[in-house]
């Protein structure tokens, strides 16, 4: 899973946006071409492809392949830096809509 395209979907479902409707996802995802064609083998962007619903890695939330996976793996990494550095704490959930309730650690 390429690193940049899937912190940023996580880092914008934890701020309670819809990172699909972004340029920069775009931007992004030209920028590692040479890693998701590794990855991702099919024509459209893994933001496109709906998960099957018998996906071990899915999560409730997401209803993508891109976002199942990048919430699972670096939704944690998210609230955990935002935590250390002392900004709003973005709430990601692996169940259930996405949170942008604030919450002080």
């Amino acid at each position: 899973l390429p690193p940049r395209v899937a912190e940023f979907w996580a880092r914008e479902r934890a701020f309670g946006r819809d990172p699909s409707a972004s340029d920069q996802l775009r931007k992004i995802w030209g920028w590692e071409a040479s890693a998701w064609k590794l990855w991702w083998s099919r024509e459209s962007p893994p933001w496109l492809e709906v998960r099957r619903s018998d996906d071990p890695w899915g999560s409730p939330t997401e209803s993508t392949v891109l976002g199942a996976l990048a919430v699972r793996v670096f939704g944690p990494i998210v609230q955990a830096q935002s935590v250390k550095s002392g900004v709003r704490r973005p709430t990601v959930k692996t169940s259930g809509a996405p949170s942008t309730r604030g919450t002080h650690a």
